[in-house]
């Protein structure tokens, strides 16, 4: 799972349901992002369910990441995949800067630096999922012109999909 995570960039550690997430890992690294979007109602559901239990918690940041993720949710609905996109990094950024305490100047590359160098192995259950969740969250903090294609990126760029 840590593999497929930090291959995909796809972020399978709360969200979707086993279903989905066996038949990402079965599937061929290029069908993946294809099989995720026709998974798209399911995934959508899941991802509400996690962020209603989300919700509430007293942790600096997380309300507003939770309503950005709540409103990417509803423009992904709406097939405003573009728009999903640009507010679910307004979502991301909350994460990084609010709840990880990143600067906002310069913030965003010390966390790519260091989620890059996180090592699993020495992660303890208890904070394995936030070690996958920073490998995947990679991808989405590389600058769209060193990054390789992959769905999601910070910028919204749909044209390196």
């Amino acid at each position: 799972m840590a593999d497929f995570v930090q291959e995909s960039g796809i972020p399978v550690v709360w969200v979707p349901r086993a279903s989905v997430i066996e038949a990402l890992i079965t599937a061929d690294g290029g069908d993946r992002y294809e099989l995720l979007a026709t998974f798209g109602a399911e995934v959508l559901d899941d991802l509400d369910a996690a962020l209603a239990h989300a919700r509430g918690t007293n942790v600096r940041g997380l309300a507003d990441a939770c309503d950005f993720a709540g409103e990417a949710i509803v423009a992904a609905r709406g097939g405003h995949w573009t728009a999903a996109q640009a507010v679910a990094a307004s979502a991301l950024g909350q994460v990084v800067h609010g709840m990880f305490g990143y600067p906002l100047i310069g913030g965003l590359g010390a966390a790519r630096k260091r989620f890059k160098a996180r090592d699993l192995d020495m992660a303890t259950l208890m904070v394995l999922k936030v070690a996958l969740l920073e490998l995947c969250t990679v991808k989405a903090l590389t600058d769209t012109r060193d990054a390789e294609s992959h769905p999601f990126n910070r910028h919204g760029d749909t044209t390196r999909r």
